[in-house]
C-alpha cells in the first residue's frame, strides 16, 4: 500500500513539471539553428544588445524579456566555442557581455504569464571563451531566494557544466517574475529551463550516449549504464522502440542497480530509454535517450568508415552505389579533377 502511495505522489510531481516545463537554448546569434541549437530545446537567437535595452521571447503563454542594464559595461552578444559546438550544442554557445570586464555586471530576465504555483528556474553557466579571464561565482536572485555556482571553463559536455537552480512561488496570473543573474566580472548564461526536473535529481554519464547511433551490440546486446542522481534509492526504467511511448510510461519497476541489459537489438532499429529516479520516496522523471547498434556500411567494409551511416539509404530512401572499376587516367580527360564524381 505504502509503495502504491509513493507511485501516486510521483506521478503528481512529474505531472507539474511536464505540464510546464519551458527549455530554451540561448543560441549564437546569426548561425543556423540546426548547427547550435540542442536537441528537444526552443532556440532563442539574441541580437546585440546596449546597455538598457532588450529582446523578447515567447513560449506558449508564457513571455521572458532580456535586458541588458543600464549599468553594464558592454552590450549583451552571443558567443560559441566552434570547435565543440558538435560535442554538446546546449552549452557550447551562450550570452554574455561583450568585451569580457572584469568589473560587476548583470542581466535581467523578466518572465511573465507563469501560472499561480511553485516553480523553478534552471540555467547553465559555462563560459565558452578561450582566453585567461577571471571566473567569478554567479548568482541569481528572484522574489527573495538567491543561489550561486562558480562557472566552468569550456567544460565538453552538459553533464559537466556548472548550473543555478532555484525555486519560487507565484500567486496571481498576472505576476511578473524577475530573475536577476550577476558577478564580480563576465558571465554566460547557456540556457534557461523553467519548470523541469533540476539535473541533480536525474541520471548522468547515460551509455550508450544520446544519438550514438554507432553502438557495439554486435551480439544483439547491450548494458545501459548510468551515473545515478545524489541520494537516489532506486532507479526505474523504460525501454522501446517509440520515443513518445517511453517518455509518457510510468508504473516501472524500481531497480538498485544502475544497469540493465536489453538483448534482441537490431541494428534497423533506433532505441529509445529513460531512467527516473527515486529520492526521499518521490519519483523524479528522466530525459529519454536514444541509441542504435552499429552496422557494416557495406559487406566487407573495413577501415575509419566502416560503420558510417548512409551507405544504405537514410529514412527508407535507397542510397547511390558507385562501382570503381578502374583507377587509370580518363582519355578524355588528361587532367583529372579531385573529387569530379562527388
Amino acid at each position: 500500500m505504502k509503495k502504491k502511495n509513493v507511485l501516486a505522489l510521483a506521478m503528481l510531481v512529474v505531472g507539474c513539471a511536464d505540464s510546464f516545463a519551458q527549455q530554451i537554448d540561448l543560441n549564437m546569434f546569426g548561425r543556423n539553428v540546426a548547427q547550435v541549437n540542442a536537441t528537444n530545446y526552443l532556440s532563442w537567437q539574441i541580437p546585440e544588445s546596449k546597455p538598457g535595452k532588450s529582446a523578447t521571447f515567447k513560449a506558449g503563454n508564457v513571455q521572458i524579456m532580456v535586458c541588458n542594464p543600464d549599468s553594464n559595461p558592454g552590450n549583451l552578444r552571443t558567443n560559441w566555442f566552434k570547435g565543440q559546438i558538435n560535442v554538446d550544442r546546449l552549452v557550447n554557445d551562450g550570452l554574455h557581455i561583450d568585451g569580457n570586464p572584469k568589473t560587476p555586471v548583470s542581466m535581467l530576465f523578466r518572465v511573465t504569464g507563469l501560472r499561480p504555483g511553485h516553480h523553478n528556474m534552471q540555467a547553465f553557466h559555462n563560459n565558452v571563451d578561450g582566453g585567461v579571464i577571471a571566473i567569478n561565482p554567479v548568482k541569481v536572485e528572484v522574489k527573495g531566494h538567491s543561489a550561486e555556482t562558480k562557472p566552468t571553463q569550456r567544460a565538453k559536455t552538459t553533464a559537466e557544466s556548472a548550473y543555478t537552480y532555484i525555486e519560487f512561488d507565484v500567486n496571481m496570473p498576472t505576476d511578473t517574475v524577475d530573475f536577476v543573474y550577476s558577478s564580480e566580472s563576465d558571465f554566460y548564461i547557456n540556457s534557461l529551463g523553467l519548470d523541469i526536473v533540476p539535473s541533480f535529481r536525474q541520471i548522468s554519464h547515460p551509455f550508450p550516449e544520446d544519438f550514438d547511433y554507432h553502438v557495439n551490440a554486435d551480439d544483439g546486446s547491450v548494458n545501459l549504464k548510468w551515473t545515478p542522481a545524489d541520494k537516489a534509492l532506486s532507479h526505474v526504467c523504460y525501454f522501446g522502440e517509440d520515443s513518445l511511448q517511453v517518455a509518457k510510461s510510468m508504473g516501472g519497476v524500481a531497480r538498485a542497480l544502475t544497469y540493465l541489459r536489453i538483448s534482441g537489438l537490431s541494428p534497423l532499429k533506433r532505441y529509445f530509454w529513460r531512467v527516473d529516479e527515486e529520492i526521499d520516496g518521490k519519483l523524479y522523471k528522466g530525459k529519454v535517450y536514444s541509441f542504435q547498434p552499429r552496422r557494416l556500411a557495406f559487406p566487407g567494409a573495413d577501415g575509419g568508415g566502416k560503420y558510417a551511416i548512409g551507405g544504405r539509404g537514410l529514412g527508407g530512401q535507397k542510397g547511390k552505389v558507385y562501382h570503381v572499376t578502374s583507377l587509370a587516367d580518363d582519355p578524355k580527360n588528361p587532367k583529372p579533377v579531385c573529387c569530379a564524381m562527388v
